[in-house]
């Protein structure tokens, strides 16, 4: 039999419970990033424009890192504008040791997953970017062993669709462990997400009596399972999240406009009218680089990034050039 509470109780347990009903409820998920986030800060870029720009905006929990764990950096722009070179030099400060005997590195130390959607993720240029790094910090005959170092806390995942991208991300927690049982996961990259756009469109848009007589059931919106599993891994893990994707759509029709309109879905548009739109914020966007076609310059290729964050008016740039030896910044 139920146990009943005198009367003297009751008005103490009304309150309690108008109490607890005022209290807002908070998955334990996005409690722990929270906690994560203010705790653990994850360093410098080493991308001086980029961290400036972050420690402008004053979001920062932490003096010494400019991103937050569980950030999403998105870099967009069109064909062969320098996206995946600014993943390989993130990349490398994330998998470099912090201190190499008793030599500051300033890498982060942590393990990176890449998902390679389209096959394109060249080890030997990456591995030659970090080398060219860590010949400005370390003693030469030092280098080979610290480049071997690093790149066992990196993982390179290659995946041929939407699908098995989702599935892939959603298994981040059992590559951790199974690869890096002594690392914690610094970031994750997906190059690029926009790969099977095309694809997926087709599938959805094409007529019904064509799915119905296929073999695979009908085509619903794919993407939404890899924005639904990136957003598991933000909260569980707190990665700093890099997504690489086209421009194909510039804001503007003039040939001056250097930004682009969202084209996946519901992937949100940080900068668009409907940027307040909850429904849209399922993977808000921390900050944005919008990358842009070349110019030569004395033998090397000479880009420019525009830096943008989502409620932010100011804006900022980064350049960089890229070349056989690597890329550098200005």
């Amino acid at each position: 039999m139920a146990t009943q509470l005198p009367n003297f109780f009751l008005p103490a347990t009304i309150m309690a419970d108008a109490l607890l009903q005022e209290v807002k409820a908070e998955p334990l998920l996005n409690l722990l990033t929270s906690i994560a986030s203010e705790s653990a800060p994850l360093g410098p870029t080493h991308i001086r424009a980029l961290d400036a720009f972050c420690f402008s905006t004053g979001s920062n929990p932490s003096p010494e890192s400019p991103l937050r764990l569980g950030d999403v950096l998105e870099i967009q722009g069109p064909p062969a504008s320098g996206k995946t070179h600014l993943v390989y030099y993130l990349l490398v400060t994330c998998v470099m040791p912090s201190h190499h005997l008793s030599l500051p590195v300033q890498g982060w130390g942590k393990a990176a997953i890449v998902f390679d959607t389209d096959g394109s993720f060249d080890i030997r240029r990456f591995k030659h970017i970090l080398s060219q790094r860590l010949q400005k910090i370390i003693p030469s005959d030092q280098v080979p062993g610290v480049v071997e170092q690093s790149l066992r806390r990196l993982a390179i995942i290659k995946v041929a669709s939407t699908l098995q991208l989702a599935v892939s991300i959603l298994n981040v927690p059992g590559y951790l462990a199974r690869l890096f049982p002594r690392h914690e996961l610094g970031m994750l990259v997906v190059d690029s997400v926009s790969t099977f756009y095309w694809s997926d469109r087709f599938a959805a848009e094409r007529p019904a009596s064509a799915a119905s007589s296929s073999s695979s059931p009908p085509s619903s919106n794919r993407f939404r399972h890899v924005v639904t599993a990136l957003q598991r891994v933000q909260c569980s893990l707190s990665p700093v999240i890099v997504l690489s994707n086209w421009g194909l759509t510039p804001t503007q029709k003039s040939a001056a406009s250097i930004y682009y309109r969202q084209h996946l879905s519901p992937f949100p548009d940080p900068f668009s009218q409907d940027a307040g739109n909850p429904a849209l914020s399922t993977l808000p966007i921390s900050y944005q680089i919008t990358t842009s076609r070349p110019t030569p310059l004395d033998g090397r290729q000479r880009f420019v990034g525009h830096l943008r964050r989502p409620g932010k008016e100011m804006t900022g740039q980064v350049e960089f050039t890229i070349d056989e030896e690597g890329i550098g910044f200005g």
